[in-house]
């Protein structure tokens, strides 16, 4: 008895709290019942221990565990309450909107707008420049790599915009209107940001939209309008924010809306409407917040919506009206998944199929 009594008193042993790595004989010092150092549990942790499959070493959660949100784990990331960090369609690490992450070579970081986190290599073109023949387009790549004004491409003979991917930036507009006899946006893939407006309008040949590949942020409204023969608009691939509006109108072969694929905020209002053929609207998996109205008008072929079901806001009216092939019940439905109280202003449901 004396032995043990002279043990348990020995300098340098803990007191009565608990030890450190034993397993349980019930004597301090010897086993394993709490931890070194510490009053309540663990090694310099004060609510769990340290390398253990329950609880981490300071995080309030765990650490490579698959029990809540962890390090380095394939769930969601650390220090963040949504989805991870390093995912090319997901939303971000410590941004307030879920857009593209970071990480990623078309999206940005911590910013809620448009990217300001890239250079473009090259001299800037200061006004407005016109391109009328390929011409202008070779001279223009010779010199430039920006355009510090608008992008003017109007009423020409030209069949694509082949050989501009030498452009990075556009400061102003982008116009793209009544070039009758051009059949595909194309020659744009170098382009990054543009801090106005894009109009794609009255191009009577013009088949498929596509070609913005690289495009990352819109600092206006986006208008695709009167374009006859247009089935198909797909190739924003990249572009996260739309600052302006969203308008589709009057694009009597448009059979599908896609490839808006990491788009999450119109800071505008969306209006689609008059596109006769229009079928399915889809690929916008990530869009959540409409700043303005939203109205969906006279697409009588219109059947499905899928891509606007991830809404959580509209700050306008809602509107959704006379598509005589869209279910009442799909317009409801939507209304009923975005929530009248994230509605900003009227909502009005008439006009569309049975069901």
């Amino acid at each position: 008895m004396g032995l043990l009594l002279g043990l348990v008193a020995c300098p340098g042993t803990d007191l009565p709290a608990g030890d450190d790595d034993d397993t349980t004989d019930g004597v301090d010092g010897l086993d394993g019942e709490s931890d070194d150092d510490d009053s309540g549990s663990d090694d310099d942790d004060s609510a769990a221990d340290d390398d253990d499959s329950s609880a981490d070493d300071d995080d309030v959660s765990d650490d490579d565990d698959v029990g809540g949100p962890d390090d380095d784990d394939v769930g969601p990331d650390d220090d963040d309450v949504g989805p991870d960090d390093d995912d090319t369609v997901g939303p971000d690490d410590d941004d307030t909107v879920i857009g593209p992450d970071d990480d990623d070579t078309v999206a940005d970081d911590d910013d809620t707008g448009p990217t300001t986190d890239f250079a473009c290599a090259g001299d800037a073109y200061v006004g407005n420049y016109s391109v009328n023949t390929a011409g202008d387009i070779s001279a223009f790549c010779s010199a430039y790599t920006v355009i510090d004004g608008d992008l003017l491409v109007q009423s020409t003979s030209l069949l694509n915009l082949n050989g501009l991917d030498c452009l990075c930036e556009v400061t102003g507009d982008v116009v793209i209107t009544n070039n009758f006899a051009m059949n595909a946006v194309s020659g744009l893939s170098g382009l990054i940001d543009v801090g106005g407006n894009i109009q794609i309008t009255g191009n009577t040949d013009l088949q498929a939209l596509s070609g913005f590949g690289a495009l990352d942020a819109v600092g206006g409204a986006v208008t695709i309008q009167n374009n006859q023969s247009l089935d198909t608009i797909g190739g924003f691939d990249s572009v996260g924010v739309i600052a302006g509006g969203l308008t589709i109108s009057t694009n009597a072969d448009l059979d599908s809306v896609a490839g808006f694929d990491v788009l999450t905020t119109i800071g505008g209002s969306v209006l689609v409407t008059q596109n006769w053929n229009l079928d399915t609207i889809d690929g916008m998996p990530f869009l959540t917040s409409v700043g303005g109205s939203f109205s969906i008008v006279m697409n009588p072929d219109l059947d499905s919506f899928d891509g606007f079901f991830g809404i959580a806001s509209v700050g306008g009216n809602f509107v959704v009206t006379n598509n005589s092939g869209l279910p009442t019940s799909s317009a409801e439905g939507l209304r009923d998944a975005i929530g009248t109280g994230n509605i900003g202003g009227t909502i009005t449901i008439s006009g569309n199929g049975w069901g």
